[in-house]
């Protein structure tokens, strides 16, 4: 990769943005089994990390027709074991873990 110092004054061009895209949660796991693969922290491949994480989510037209009803699917089903996405950014919705929100002092915040 080349930094490029960014412009004073930059001007966005879509047709110049013909770079390739990453889902931001597979970048994740795609970053993190990178690191941990170098540091001999985890064995096999991208599809294997992906299924041990369980990553859950839901296709966006199963999800948009009712969501209670929609098939919960691991993330590595969308991914072949080569490590290619087999569908597009926009046909998944991710499931989340919940959250908390923690105050100053460490503990959770009560509402």
């Amino acid at each position: 990769m080349i930094y490029r110092r960014p412009s004073k004054k930059p001007v966005f061009s879509e047709a110049l943005d013909t770079g390739r895209v990453v889902l931001p949660k597979l970048f994740r796991r795609l970053s993190s089994w990178e690191v941990n693969r170098y540091a001999k922290m985890v064995t096999g491949g991208f599809w294997k990390y992906l299924k041990d994480h369980k990553d859950r989510c839901y296709l966006t037209s199963e999800f948009l027709a009712g969501p209670t009803s929609a098939t919960v699917y691991a993330l590595h089903d969308f991914v072949d074991p080569d490590g290619f996405v087999t569908v597009w950014p926009e046909d998944l919705v991710f499931r989340e873990s919940a959250s908390r929100l923690i105050g100053p002092g460490g503990g959770t915040v009560k509402w």
